[in-house]
């Protein structure tokens, strides 16, 4: 079962569940296999589709339960559907950068006490 808080996702291709994790480690994998850094990726994965760029991710993703190739990679996603892969490689993305919690207006943090109280 995958565990939401690591940033791990499940992904059903044909008769197959893998786990995708995208955790720093896999997104230092991507950038190697892919030749950009994550900022680019992102960009590029935002602003477009790209089957390499997804393949790629994917495979990263997978390192750390599924090792595999890149051409296995590009299988599971066949297996999967293109778009259920890109679905399920999405949702790990996002799990592993979550925005920003919003801090409530008008809440000052508390300062810590100065003195010999």
């Amino acid at each position: 079962m995958p565990n939401a808080i690591r940033g791990e996702t499940t992904l059903k291709a044909g008769e197959e569940t893998y786990t995708l994790l995208c955790d720093i480690n896999a997104l230092c994998l991507a950038e190697e296999q892919l030749g950009m850094d994550i900022d680019m990726l992102l960009a590029r994965y935002s602003g477009g589709t790209s089957t390499r760029l997804v393949r790629g991710l994917l495979w990263a993703a997978l390192q750390a339960k599924h090792e595999c190739t890149i051409e296995q990679a590009g299988n599971i996603i066949t297996d999967a559907g293109f778009l259920s892969a890109k679905a399920a490689l999405e949702t790990a993305l996002l799990l592993a950068m979550p925005a920003p919690e919003d801090k409530k207006p008008g809440k000052a943090p508390r300062k810590a006490k100065v003195g010999t109280g």
